[in-house]
């Protein structure tokens, strides 16, 4: 019912009016490359045609997939150089996200493709960071980070991602670290705060008290890991409540699986042969923590595992490997 996706002279209106978003006031936020990008796939199809839409996210899913590869293999030649199985490893791990039913929840979601999108852009540009590192002055890497911020929030996370990449495989001392991601953080800081201030005053996440949602989050991200062994309980609306206290029902677990995972992190990280599994942890933990940290009308979601899952899927597959 969105009369702005239904004439592509109403993109430069996209980009300036988060009003266009949605007909629902409530839902209205500023993700103006995805609505751009509906009003693109509307004029394509010539009318609301979902296979049109749908064949549109799989392309830029394929896309992503051969950028995962590269960088998996990249990080992979790092932690075991000239490695014969590599390649495998990096192909696997790239073969079992693709096909997982988590991810599927996603891709097939048209209105999410802004999770599509967004993790994209984190991978190209760490990427492009990694594969030139002479043309980092340039700031060549930031332009796919600037298209996932204008996607979704969750892009908002690459430079703790790249800071955490370039502690594990540069071997650059954390001051050095985060000067080097200060350009990243920087533009973050700045298409966040514009993305704050894009957001119309109607736009309600109907959110939880901020406590009980956060004291919750723990206990979600395990129930995400447990999802990418058993995804037995998919749904669009899982109707999760959100614990009142760390002590009840299960959210102490929660907490616990987050202190477990993040001491795997620091023990992988300290040896160059497993950085890759610290470096899958991190990235899993990272990439919840936008929707972890701002309390939403949803304690969780299919398509939040999305972006996760990148680093969890190689954290998993290597340890196998090894």
């Amino acid at each position: 019912t969105n009369p702005y996706i239904r004439d592509l002279r109403n993109i430069p209106l996209i980009f300036k009016d988060a009003d266009t978003f949605s007909t629902l006031p409530a839902n209205r936020g500023w993700r103006p490359l995805v609505t751009a990008s509906l009003a693109i796939d509307y004029a394509i199809a010539k009318g609301l045609k979902p296979g049109y839409f749908q064949a549109s996210d799989f392309a830029w899913f394929l896309v992503q997939l051969c950028l995962m590869f590269a960088l998996f293999r990249h990080i992979l030649d790092f932690a075991v150089p000239a490695g014969n199985s590599n390649r495998y490893i990096a192909l696997f791990a790239t073969a079992l996200y693709g096909v997982h039913p988590a991810i599927a929840e996603t891709v097939n979601y048209i209105i999410q493709r802004g999770d599509i999108y967004s993790t994209l852009a984190v991978i190209a540009g760490l990427l492009l960071y990694i594969r030139w590192p002479g043309r980092r002055r340039q700031g060549l890497y930031l332009i796919p980070v600037a298209l996932g911020l204008l996607s979704k929030p969750p892009a908002l996370v690459f430079p703790a991602i790249l800071f955490v990449y370039l502690l594990l495989f540069e071997d650059v001392r954390p001051l050095r670290a985060l000067a080097r991601c200060m350009p990243a953080l920087l533009l973050s800081i700045g298409l966040g705060a514009l993305s704050g201030a894009m957001t119309p005053k109607s736009y309600d996440p109907g959110a939880w008290p901020a406590h009980d949602y956060r004291i919750t989050q723990p206990l979600v991200a395990l129930r995400y890991f447990r999802n990418f062994f058993l995804p037995l309980q998919l749904s669009a609306d899982t109707d999760h409540i959100a614990e009142t206290s760390v002590f009840h029902g299960y959210a102490w677990l929660g907490v616990l699986f987050v202190i477990a995972i993040v001491a795997v992190a620091i023990y992988c990280g300290r040896r160059r042969p497993l950085r890759p599994i610290a470096f899958g942890i991190y990235w899993y933990i990272l990439a919840l923590l936008p929707t972890s940290i701002f309390p939403l009308a949803e304690i969780e979601n299919d398509h939040r595992m999305y972006f996760p899952f990148v680093g969890l899927v190689l954290s998993l597959v290597y340890a196998a490997a090894l």
